[in-house]
């Protein structure tokens, strides 16, 4: 573990009092995106990326790739203690996922999966609570508050299934003391050996037990405020196998490259159509489909006559010639290209990459701050700007000695000047809008695209060179747009 995490888990922490009568105030996400990002990328060794979602507001979930947390927080009155929440709420799903405390298909298939899933719930749920106390220490304390916190705000225990979570929450973490709970069937050491175990595989197995004789659930329990909710449709058939990485595989000598779940989700094929072979279209771990495209296929049918812009398609437009290769000649005017300026928006998702990226984005600044120009200083000159002491100094030694007199005595500074201008013309076309399955982050090609673009403006501003931002887009080679995202003479920034 790093040096810098074990001090952050080890701080020592008061105890805060649980839920009082005072007035919360509205925590933003955002304030903790960027520490929180890191934080999770530690402790789950860079597997499991973090998201603000509205759906979160209930509860915080996972869909065993990134973890979801409510865009704003309102439970507490200072907003040290919600720094706190995220931060315990953080490492506890991150637990959860590495643990496979998600994988709740056996309980799904089960004759009773509504209660068998409440009643996993909360046993998991304090598996997974002692467990993140065994295996950091330092936030024990958080997690005895809050564990108190949020039984001071479960409501009244009217189910068999509330009354075990509450009696759960009440006992100390380094033990398991009595739990009276006469309608429901649960032995007590069955209950402590599934709290004990290395796995959450007996707390499964118990609550897939008591689920047939427990009555049904009035409603959906409320879930405890920093452990979220898990996400049915999310995890349905989450496994732990299935969030491990895929083994290369070489191909077979001779055979075509195989297009893999979780591997280049978009294939361009070049070849002619009778050398292509078929593949299987399957769907990735996202829903999505891998897809295959062909240019073979889609290349324009030659016609005798070419037909030319019509005058409305040249209004306004900046005409370009196109080369016709089979004709081996230029189409000429043949495709309009439109200028347009796009309007300023909000600066919310270029702030949020600064945020998230900004130990990359200052590397990116130290390796472009090698390219400034470097003033150079040469001495014994001819000629110069300014008197060479050191030359002047030998010189007079050599006259003094009988010698003759030098002639280099002037130094001159070199001011090395870049004459350099960068446009950068970005793709915004329609297909920008795929997702790359391969991504740590599962996004879509326009949000990688977007956060490049901020990594080389922010790279750039040290340079001080001039650069341009373009955006193109096309309907046809009648309706090509070429948007100005940031010229040349305007400044990077708000």
């Amino acid at each position: 573990m790093p040096r810098w995490l074990s001090r952050l888990l080890a701080e020592p922490r008061t105890q805060p009092a649980p839920a009082a009568e005072a007035a919360t105030v509205s925590f933003p996400f955002s304030a903790v995106e960027g520490t929180l990002a890191l934080y999770v990328t530690a402790l789950s060794d860079d597997t499991l990326r973090i998201a603000a979602s509205g759906g979160a507001r209930g509860g915080s979930y996972s869909d065993g790739k990134r973890l979801f947390f409510p865009t704003e927080l309102d439970l507490f009155d200072d907003p040290a203690l919600a720094r706190r929440f995220y931060r315990l709420n953080a490492a506890w799903q991150v637990l959860q996922v590495r643990s496979g405390a998600l994988e709740i298909a056996p309980l799904l298939a089960g004759a009773d999966p509504g209660r068998a899933l409440a009643l996993y719930e909360a046993l998991a749920g304090e598996w997974l609570d002692r467990r993140l106390a065994a295996s950091y220490p330092g936030l024990t304390a958080d997690l005895s508050w809050l564990r108190a916190d949020a039984l001071a705000r479960r409501p009244a225990p009217e189910h068999p299934v509330e009354a075990l979570l509450q009696a759960l929450l009440a006992q100390p973490l380094d033990r398991l003391g009595e739990i009276p709970l006469p309608q429901l069937a649960l032995d007590p050491q069955a209950l402590a050996q599934a709290l004990a175990a290395d796995d959450p595989n007996p707390a499964r197995e118990l609550a897939a037990a008591l689920a047939p004789g427990v009555p049904s659930l009035p409603g959906a329990t409320p879930p405890v405020h920093y452990r979220g909710r898990i996400r049915v449709e999310l995890v349905r058939d989450w496994s732990p196998e299935a969030a491990e990485p895929e083994e290369e595989v070489a191909p077979a000598s001779g055979s075509p490259p195989e297009n893999r779940r979780r591997r280049e989700p978009l294939v361009v094929d070049i070849r002619p159509i009778e050398q292509r072979i078929q593949r299987e279209r399957r769907a990735t771990a996202g829903g999505r489909h891998a897809v295959q495209l062909s240019l073979g296929d889609r290349e324009p049918t030659i016609t005798a006559a070419q037909v030319p812009l019509s005058e409305a398609e040249r209004q306004g437009a900046l005409l370009y010639d196109e080369w016709d290769y089979r004709r081996d000649d230029y189409l000429r005017e043949w495709c309009a290209v439109h200028l347009r300026h796009p309007r300023g928006g909000s600066s919310d998702a270029v702030e949020r990459i600064l945020r998230q990226h900004a130990a990359l984005i200052n590397r990116l600044k130290q390796q472009f701050e090698a390219l400034r120009p470097e003033r150079q200083r040469l001495t014994r000159q001819l000629d110069g700007d300014e008197l060479d002491l050191n030359a002047l100094v030998e010189d007079h030694a050599d006259r003094r000695a009988g010698f003759s007199a030098g002639e280099k005595l002037y130094s001159r500074t070199l001011e090395r000047q870049r004459n350099i201008a960068l446009g950068c013309l970005v793709d915004l076309s329609g297909s920008t809008g795929a997702w790359i399955d391969d991504d740590p982050r599962n996004d879509q090609v326009i949000e990688v695209t977007r956060r490049a673009i901020v990594f080389l403006c922010e790279a750039l501003t040290t340079l001080e060179d001039r650069y341009a931002l373009f955006g193109f887009t096309s309907g046809t080679r009648k309706r090509c747009e070429i948007a100005v995202v940031k010229d040349f003479d305007e400044t990077y920034g708000p």
